[in-house]
C-alpha cells in the first residue's frame, strides 16, 4: 500500500473502524460534526465526484478527545 492509502480512510472503513453505518459517518459530515475530512480530486471516470478521506492522525486526535 502506498502512504496515502495508509494515512487516509474512506468513509467505509471509518464506519467499520468505529462499528457504524457509512450512512452515519456521511450524516456526520453533512450537520458538520465528527472527524476532520478531505475532499481530493477524484480523477478518471467521475471527475465530477470528489472522494472524500479521513486522515488516520484526525480520526485519531478525534477518537482521544471526542470532539464533535
Amino acid at each position: 500500500a502506498t502512504p496515502m492509502e495508509t494515512d487516509f480512510l474512506t468513509t467505509e472503513q471509518l464506519a467499520k473502524r468505529l462499528g457504524l453505518k457509512p450512512a452515519t459517518i456521511k450524516g456526520w459530515r453533512y450537520r458538520g460534526i465528527g472527524p476532520h475530512w478531505h475532499e481530493l480530486a477524484r480523477t478518471g471516470r467521475s471527475p465530477r465526484q470528489p472522494r472524500v478521506r479521513y486522515r488516520l492522525e484526525d480520526v485519531e486526535r478525534w477518537e482521544a478527545t471526542g470532539d464533535e
